[in-house]
């Protein structure tokens, strides 16, 4: 259906589009908070992704990583390598693929996702629960809703 045919239709993607940018505003906005109180310059809350993928999945190839982050691989490189500086990963040639680099988790990288993962939760619960009991209820079922399958 063309929403220009029809006046209501048009208002209701115009409406829905407007909707959709404010989301993506408000969790850019709640990533950005919890990043200044959370994160430091070694680790980053993408760099957290990459950490917790690697800590909850074992050893990812970097085109693995960049299927999972849905990044460019540059971009994975780049993670990759202050992560390594670091110490919280390290970058092997593929035992069977020379040309695949295989990320590995070190135990500073555990414990880095572990407590910064821990922090980053906590504190996206303290802006969650600053909500009444009724848009708490609200959010889950709109977050339910969007997140169904169709």
């Amino acid at each position: 259906m063309d929403p220009a045919a029809h006046p209501e239709g048009l208002h209701q993607a115009a409406h829905g589009a407007a909707l959709a940018e404010s989301l993506f505003t408000t969790a850019h906005k709640l990533r950005q908070r919890a990043s200044r109180q959370l994160f430091n310059e070694q680790v980053t809350y993408e760099r957290l992704r990459l950490l917790t993928f690697l800590r909850d999945d074992g050893d990812l190839t970097m085109s693995e990583m960049s299927s999972r982050l849905g990044v460019t691989p540059r971009a994975v490189t780049t993670l990759a390598v202050c992560l390594e500086s670091a110490g919280m990963l390290t970058r092997q040639a593929h035992t069977r693929d020379r040309r695949s680099i295989v990320l590995h988790i070190t135990d500073a990288g555990r414990l880095a996702a572990e407590r910064l993962g821990d922090d980053h939760r906590d504190a996206m619960a303290a802006v969650v629960d600053r909500l009444t009991d009724d848009q708490k209820t609200a959010l889950r079922d709109i977050l339910d809703a969007l997140d169904a399958d169709d």
